[in-house]
């Protein structure tokens, strides 16, 4: 009867605990669309950093070409190659050749996350360069649309792998609940959902036009 008697306020019941920014429902399958988005939002400052890092090392291409004068020797090798291929086998060329750097920063990057840092630094004083050595043939606005298409989906891609790999880098210096193989398990869907489908993408315009300023 006294029990019957006493009414409860659900205003004063205590709210439960919100979720925090490193709480991932790991118990998901590691392949779920979901669960890979919400890992996303944890990466998300790395990836950040990994763009900094890209911007930074753009400018010092720029501004100090000479220095990156082999890695350049390298990349016409590389365009030479690629110029005696034919539409098909020029976006697989592109799509490995992407993955396997994708790939490399994830699986490396545990390694105090130093490898995806490198990569980030030398593409981005790369594009620097390149970027300075076009400006003598054409104007900025020509390079902007040049790079503007493949740029969309490939150097997203390639920030998302760097911070993921920065991610993993450094998780024996975070304070949360997440293991390593959890972490892991993450960085495999946001390569599967998220990584590899941009990469294609970016393989199928690049082949594009490539293909396209062949045949002109």
């Amino acid at each position: 009867m006294l029990f019957s008697q006493v009414q409860l306020d659900p205003s004063q019941l205590p709210e439960p605990p919100l979720p925090g920014k490193d709480d991932v429902p790991v118990s998901q399958p590691s392949g779920n669309a979901t669960t890979s988005m919400h890992a996303l939002i944890l990466v998300r400052p790395y990836i950040i950093a990994s763009a900094i890092i890209l911007l930074a090392s753009m400018v010092f291409g720029f501004m100090r070409p000479e220095v990156f004068s082999g890695l350049m020797e390298e990349l016409e090798g590389l365009v030479t190659e690629i110029r005696g291929r034919g539409f098909f086998s020029t976006v697989i060329f592109i799509f490995f050749n992407n993955l396997k750097a994708a790939l490399a920063a994830m699986i490396m990057g545990p390694l105090l996350g130093i490898v995806p840092v490198l990569q980030a630094s030398l593409n981005g004083a790369i594009i620097g360069v390149v970027i300075r050595e076009a400006t003598a043939h054409a104007g900025l606005l020509a390079i902007i649309l040049g790079l503007l298409p493949h740029g969309l989906f490939e150097i997203p891609a390639m920030l998302i792998s760097w911070g993921t790999g920065i991610w993993l880098g450094l998780w024996p210096f975070k304070k949360d609940t997440l293991r390593f193989r959890q972490r892991m398990r993450l960085a495999a869907g946001i390569l599967l959902r998220i990584v590899l489908p941009l990469l294609a993408i970016a393989a199928l315009i690049e082949g594009a036009l490539i293909s396209a300023l062949k045949g002109g």
